[in-house]
Parts: C-alpha cells; structure tokens; sequence
C-alpha cells in the first residue's frame, strides 16, 4: 500500500487524496506516481531474493554433507581392506615357535578343547598312521602320550588327527608339530566305532627321529 509523500498516511491504492493531510496524488507527475503506487513491491522483491540465497546456501551445506559421508565409507573400506590383509599373512616359522603354548598333554587338549580352538600348540608324538588325501596334502594319526616302559622301551597312546602338507612322513616317526587346534575329528575305527580325537592343523612338522 503506497503512503502519502507529504505527511506518510497510508493512502489506498486506487485512493487520489490522502485522508489525513488532504494531500492530492494528482499534482504528483505520472512516472512518480508509478513509483509511488508500486513501492510496496520492492520489499517482496527484496523477501524473495533473501529467501532464494537461504535456500541456495542450504543446499551446499547438505551437499558438502553427504560428499563428507562418501569419503569417510571410502576410508573406512579402505581401511578394513588393508586390515584383512596383514591378517592374512602367514606367520614366520619364529612367530609361530614364539606363538605356540607348551607342555600341554593330550587329556587337557580334549576334555578343554573349546579353549584351545584357534590357539598355536606345541605336541610331540609318534605317527601310527598316514594317509595321503592328494597332492602334498596327508591325514595323520600322531600319539602324543609317551609311556617308558622300562628297559629303554617307550610307547605311544593318545592319538590325535592332524592334518598335514608337506614333505612325506612315515609311520613311526618321531615328529614335533606347531600347530593350530581346529576342534574336535570323528572318525571311523576298522572295527566300526566312532572315535573322537582333538583336530590340529600342521603349521611346522619337524621330524626328530625317522623310522629306520
């Protein structure tokens, strides 16, 4: 709504005096009068050019916002992958000895297997059986119970399923085996029982004495 030049009355558009001061409009020239009636259209302009900067500057924002999730998935992915990757290195033949727990007898290794799964042991046993499943790749029988019977006789019980890879060994080796605990391995006797034994995949087979 346009406003009187002279006293600042609010006058009606259509309005040709000012109800407050008598002020005529018609002594105002034609292009003031244009300007005069279309004043309060400026402020609107104004209202629209401010809101149109708001909404532009709320939109980089939320731009540069998602851009920085997008980069933090990146580096977290990259990250887990380098991560997987020196997990998957193989041990050296030092961090495995360095690794392994010792002394552990073949009754602990069953009866508390759970607690081992996973773990690098240390055994020492003789090899009662070896079968080759492919390639390098061979089923052992090893016992871990060394019994003197006296007379410089010893004997071996205890079995238990090693899985192998590797240069071949004999039944009666004496081998010691840094190895790592996978479980539990049941098995099929001659006879027809089942037998259950502890299960520990070879990671170092040393053998230290061969059959002769």
């Amino acid at each position: 709504m346009p406003f009187c030049p002279k006293c600042g009355n609010e006058i009606p558009i259509e309005g040709n005096f000012c109800n407050k001061c008598g002020f005529s409009i018609s002594d105002i020239s034609k292009n003031e009068k244009n300007n005069f009636n279309s004043s309060d259209d400026k402020p609107k302009k104004k209202g629209r050019s401010k809101t149109k900067k708001i909404g532009i500057g709320l939109g980089i924002v939320v731009l540069v916002f998602f851009g920085l999730v997008i980069l933090a998935a990146i580096g977290s992915d990259s990250t887990d992958s380098i991560e997987v990757k020196k997990t998957n290195q193989p041990l050296s033949p030092t961090q495995i000895k360095n690794s392994a727990i010792l002394g552990i007898d073949y009754d602990e290794l069953l009866r508390h297997n759970e607690k081992y799964v996973d773990k690098i042991v240390y055994l020492e046993g003789k090899v009662v059986q070896s079968q080759r499943v492919y390639g390098d790749n061979y089923a052992l029988l090893v016992s871990i119970t060394k019994e003197d019977l006296g007379f410089g006789t010893t004997f071996y019980t205890d079995s238990i399923w090693l899985n192998y890879e590797g240069p071949r060994v004999l039944e009666d080796d004496i081998v010691g085996i840094y190895g790592k605990v996978t479980g539990i391995k049941e098995y099929t006797a001659v006879l027809g029982n089942i037998i259950s034994v502890p299960e520990v995949n070879s990671l170092l087979l040393e053998v230290i004495d061969k059959d002769n």
